[in-house]
């Protein structure tokens, strides 16, 4: 299935799950005041051209942050082929001077009709993706249920 681009709070995102994830995202900022996310963050860009999905942070300024987590998001399970890929473009990240600090990176797939979210921690001491699949606890059903019910068809941007 072709992904649809799809408007969210001003922003157009590359297809409807990213729309869905980052509403979920913004409602998370009821729990957590300083929460704050940025969509595709070009500084991040790798040689080979690979933007992160999100980053997410708390506080005010991004490198001043209490900590900052690099998400590569799915709709479904990547394969193997493609963990390999986004390791390498993740060691790229870290290896810049002055992200080194950035030691949350993850890989999140799931989506709001299927069985929930899920995450997968990239390792930097073993260089790959740890083999446990964890379930996001902070992504709960209020959430979902609001982001799938959501009119994105509905916004406008002036």
């Amino acid at each position: 299935m072709e992904a649809i681009p799809t408007l969210f709070q001003g922003r157009v995102f590359k297809s409807k799950s990213e729309a869905m994830f980052a509403n979920i995202l913004e409602q998370m900022k009821g729990y957590r005041n300083y929460l704050r996310w940025v969509y595709e963050p070009k500084i991040f860009k790798t040689t080979y051209g690979y933007i992160p999905d999100f980053i997410i942070y708390e506080g005010d300024e991004l490198f001043l942050a209490d900590w900052i987590y690099i998400v590569e998001y799915k709709p479904s399970i990547p394969t193997y082929q493609y963990l390999n890929y986004l390791s390498s473009q993740f060691e790229e990240i870290k290896r810049k001077d002055c992200y080194e600090f950035i030691d949350h990176f993850y890989l999140i797939f799931g989506n709001c009709y299927d069985i929930g979210f899920f995450r997968i921690v990239y390792d930097f001491e073993k260089h790959k993706f740890s083999e446990q699949i964890e379930p996001i606890p902070w992504i709960t059903d209020v959430m979902i249920n609001r982001a799938k019910t959501h009119r994105y068809d509905l916004e406008q941007t002036f």
